[in-house]
């Protein structure tokens, strides 16, 4: 009798665990959050000094973002557009500088968010 009872725990015991040995973890959820494709520094390229109040453009195919700066001082860094993957022409420019572009920024996805590029652009004084 016990051994009718064992037989049937033991293989579904068996089934269970080769079950969870298939190698495939689960994956982890989602976040919620919106992730920056782009977190642009820019810097004067004569004095190394932050530029806070420059107009940084990012361009994907026909599409133009203006990138939001965030913080002020010794803080501030450019961001944008939300979770947009793709190549992206980024360009820095203030007056009194020669604007900066930087070509072909490569903007990657995981299976959840964009994986942000950070980069810092020289803006060169005007002659």
């Amino acid at each position: 009798m016990l051994a009718k009872f064992l037989l049937p725990v033991s293989l579904s015991c068996a089934v269970a665990i080769a079950g969870c040995a298939t190698g495939l973890e689960p994956t982890p959820p989602c976040t919620m959050i919106a992730v920056w494709s782009l977190a642009i520094t820019v810097r004067d390229a004569a004095t190394a000094q932050l530029v806070c109040d420059a107009d940084v453009l990012a361009t994907r195919g026909d599409t133009t973002y203006r990138l939001q700066r965030i913080g002020a001082g010794e803080e501030c860094t450019y961001y944008g557009p939300q979770e947009t993957a793709g190549t992206f022409d980024v360009q820095a420019s203030r007056a009194g500088y020669q604007t900066t572009t930087v070509r072909s920024v490569d903007v990657r996805s995981d299976e959840c968010h964009v994986i942000t590029i950070r980069l810092t652009l020289q803006l060169r004084p005007s002659s």
